[in-house]
C-alpha cells in the first residue's frame, strides 16, 4: 500500500513536470522556480506516507564519491 501511494506521488510529480515545462515555455528561470516548487510538494506529500524512521533515511544525503587518484 505504501508503494503504491509513493509511485501514485512520483507519477503524479512526473506529469506535473511536463505541464510545467510547457508553461514555463523555454523560460529558465521560470522553470527553476516550478522545479522547486513541485519537488518541494513531493517531498512533503512522500513524508506523509513514510514512517519517521524511512524519513530519517528518505532525508540523508546520499554520499558523494570522490573521484579516483591523479584525475
Amino acid at each position: 500500500d505504501q508503494q503504491t501511494k509513493v509511485k501514485a506521488i512520483l507519477l503524479a510529480s512526473y506529469q506535473q513536470e511536463d505541464k510545467d515545462r510547457k508553461d514555463a515555455a523555454g523560460d529558465k528561470a521560470q522553470m527553476t522556480t516550478l522545479n522547486k516548487q513541485r519537488d518541494d510538494k513531493k517531498r512533503e506529500d512522500v513524508k506523509k506516507v513514510l514512517t519517521p524512521d524511512q524519513i530519517k533515511i528518505y532525508d540523508t544525503p546520499t554520499p558523494r564519491q570522490n573521484p579516483p587518484p591523479g584525475k
